[in-house]
């Protein structure tokens, strides 16, 4: 393997090189968690409105991009405050004697990366030039994958590397480019006073398609000393294999085969297993019918004493939201007690709609 395989992006309590993923494998198996979350779980109208918003002529683009855009998140590891950490005494060797220098620094790798990849997606490089504010934009939400958007990210000091480091890093997102297939996709254009709330959807896909990439029963070390010695490495082969393993993951946890938006409603009873509504709740029944049939997204604000049956209100609007096309439901509460209160009663919503065929996704994660 060439030097782009030493970086590690997952050591975990091993030592170089016994076993560890290095950074670029990790890089595709984020990205192509994200494509088949793109392709296979996000409806039609949400995948056209992100498309949109952030200036893509096509859906197919977009999802090419996003994917690639996600896949890069950590290209922040390939840095040496972030690769001598750990038991890596072996690698350091090896990257000084190969020309690597080795400056002081402490930065996270999230602030890092966001430098890194502002700078590349503003320059010609192996994929089309972006705008400064769009490749921005799109750096600090990637960014933010730990939770915590980068601030001050390009007044960094002298931890990058040298031009050894440069290297290495333009290489891997090179290859990125190439295997995500945006080298000769158009750029998107970003449109003036657009709907910002769509980094906001970046930043999230990002976050859990790193959280999905780096379960290590799904994509476990690839490399062992052993395997370092090879000389080959088929990117592509690496690449469709993640793609198999991203299903596999998704299909675990409950993301897939979900059917189609109809429009069609069910009863209250069928969604929420009550037989009998509430007057609250039969006030709520036409209209989120109502939405469900003409796809247009409301807000219903609902005020009144504890017991009229808000909560299962609320889950009959998310059910006929699913049913007319929506993106999904979130469940907030103010406090982490009654948060953990309301997450059996979710994941008991959840459950009734598998068993009733409806199409909710079974998954349910506290945040």
């Amino acid at each position: 393997m060439n030097s782009n395989h030493f970086f590690w992006a997952k050591l975990g309590n091993d030592i170089w090189p016994e076993m560890y993923h290095p950074v670029i494998c990790h890089l595709i198996d984020v990205g192509a968690v994200s494509w088949e979350l793109w392709c296979k779980c996000l409806r039609d109208r949400e995948k056209q409105a992100i498309a949109h918003r952030i200036g893509f002529e096509s859906v197919d683009d977009a999802g090419s991009w996003i994917s690639f855009w996600v896949g890069v998140h950590d290209i922040g590891k390939i840095t040496p405050c972030f690769q001598f950490q750990g038991k890596t005494e072996e690698l350091r060797k090896r990257l000084t004697s190969e020309g690597y220098n080795t400056p002081i620094g402490n930065e996270h790798h999230t602030i890092t990366g966001t430098k890194v990849l502002a700078e590349y997606l503003e320059q010609e490089n192996a994929c089309p030039k972006l705008d400064q504010q769009l490749a921005r934009n799109v750096a600090v939400a990637v960014g933010g994958h730990h939770g915590r958007f980068p601030s001050n990210w390009n007044e960094l000091g002298d931890v990058l590397g040298n031009s050894q480091w440069a290297d290495a890093r333009r290489k891997i997102l090179h290859e990125l480019a190439r295997v995500f297939a945006i080298v000769d996709r158009p750029a998107p254009k970003l449109t003036p006073g657009g709907d910002q709330s769509v980094w906001m959807i970046l930043a999230g896909l990002t976050s859990v398609a790193d959280w999905i990439g780096s379960n290590v029963t799904f994509f476990p070390s690839f490399v062992s000393r052993d395997r370092l010695q090879e000389t080959t490495f088929d990117i592509n082969d690496y690449f469709a294999n993640a793609k198999g393993k991203a299903t596999a993951a998704l299909k675990a946890l409950g993301w897939l085969d979900r059917a189609e938006a109809t429009g069609k409603v069910a009863t209250f009873q069928e969604a929420t297993g009550i037989a009998k509504p509430r007057p609250l709740q039969e006030k709520i029944i036409p209209l989120a019918e109502d939405m469900a049939k003409t796809g247009i997204p409301k807000l219903f604000i609902i005020e009144s004493p504890m017991g009229e049956g808000k909560t299962e209100a609320a889950w009959y609007v998310a059910d006929c939201w699913d049913r007319g096309g929506g993106a999904g439901t979130y469940v907030a509460l103010p406090t982490m007690a009654t948060s953990n209160q309301m997450f059996g009663r979710v994941a008991k919503f959840l459950k009734r709609s598998q068993e009733k065929g409806q199409l909710f996704p079974i998954s349910c994660h506290r945040t």
